[in-house]
């Protein structure tokens, strides 16, 4: 077999390998995306209920409230209630209103926290194409949703200090519409590779208490993948020549 024979058949069984993932949108799975991760937190989350699970962030994961591949994009809707029932909690990390614009405790030295924000670590280094965000789309108060949110972060497995952060920017949140046909929108702010990644609440659209309903990672496109892998082929070819 010829050196470009190789090089074709390897790209060849590249792309076809990606096909086959191109029917999963998001990393570790369309409905519930949690098994992708090691830990979700957040500077704080609403506890009044008497609840944990009310407004913890793993419901930005776990798939409470949402219905994977529905909607016209295919993105997947999400409710305009903020309760699935009382036995699967709440459907969106609702913020505490009584810490509303406090700076939060230090997490893994990250250098701006603004009001609030929702930490997510990766079982490993993770190479997104983007991320998708689904707004506050609780009817009752949509102007609790993010107007403007930070995006941060890390591909250390232990960052502890600012310089183990990046800031990829500063991204502007549409209201969520309160209707059950919600499908998010992206964020603009791939691809990267990260094992950590925050997101912090700048403003919202006039409520007290910051509230995300859900958060996908996109699998990289195929087509991504397969010219990555073809310019490490050809790499390896000129260093055997």
């Amino acid at each position: 077999m010829t050196r470009r024979t190789t090089l074709v058949a390897g790209v060849v069984a590249v792309l076809a390998v990606a096909s086959g993932a191109q029917a999963q949108l998001f990393i570790g799975g369309d409905q519930d995306s949690s098994s992708a991760f090691e830990v979700v937190t957040g500077s704080d989350w609403e506890r009044s209920t008497g609840a944990d699970d009310c407004c913890n962030p793993i419901n930005l994961i776990n798939g409470n409230g949402f219905v994977a591949g529905n909607g016209a994009g295919g993105w997947g809707t999400h409710t305009n209630s903020a309760w699935t029932n009382t036995t699967n909690g709440g459907n969106y990390w609702l913020t505490d209103k009584n810490k509303f614009g406090i700076q939060p405790s230090d997490y893994l030295g990250i250098p701006t926290a603004d009001q609030a924000f929702v930490a997510l670590k990766f079982n490993q280094l993770e190479s997104p194409g983007d991320i998708r965000v689904w707004n506050n789309n609780d009817s009752c108060c949509l102007n609790r949703g993010l107007q403007q949110m930070r995006v941060q972060i890390s591909t250390l497995d232990n960052p502890s200090q600012p310089s183990d952060w990046t800031d990829l920017g500063i991204y502007t949140l549409q209201e969520g519409p309160g209707s059950e046909s919600y499908e998010g929108e992206l964020l603009g702010a791939g691809p990267f590779t990260a094992r950590h990644v925050v997101l912090s609440s700048i403003e919202t659209y006039g409520g007290s208490n910051p509230v995300l309903s859900e958060v996908r990672f996109l699998v990289p496109e195929p087509a991504s993948i397969g010219l990555l892998v073809l310019g490490g082929l050809m790499v390896a070819r000129r260093r055997r020549a």
